[in-house]
């Protein structure tokens, strides 16, 4: 009896620790564009620094998140760079981001 009582402390332990996880993501979603073409979506992106590319800046980015993201002028999230509030849209030419806390 005493261990189906602590392990199903330690399966509910678990489902806590998987339903905080994604706490750490942003709700809702990112868009950006390059030159007015597709538009490409991150949905619910984590908190940390994307890439979008090596060449051509976005035209657009727009952050329909819950929190601001900063946008960089440079891949890894380096060089000049504009807060997007949420909401918030720029024509800013970046090549990554950073998604908040």
């Amino acid at each position: 009896m005493m261990k189906r009582l602590l392990g199903a402390v330690v399966m509910a332990g678990g489902l806590v620790l998987a339903t905080v996880a994604p706490a750490s993501a942003a709700d809702g979603i990112l868009l950006w564009t390059f030159d007015g073409g597709a538009w490409y979506v991150h949905q619910n992106p984590a908190v940390g620094c994307y890439t979008v590319s090596e060449g051509d800046p976005t035209s657009e980015f727009q952050n329909r998140t819950e929190g601001p993201v900063a946008v960089y002028m440079f891949g890894d999230c380096a060089g000049p760079l504009r807060v997007v509030e949420s909401g918030g849209e720029t024509g800013f030419p970046a090549r990554s981001y950073r998604v908040l806390d």
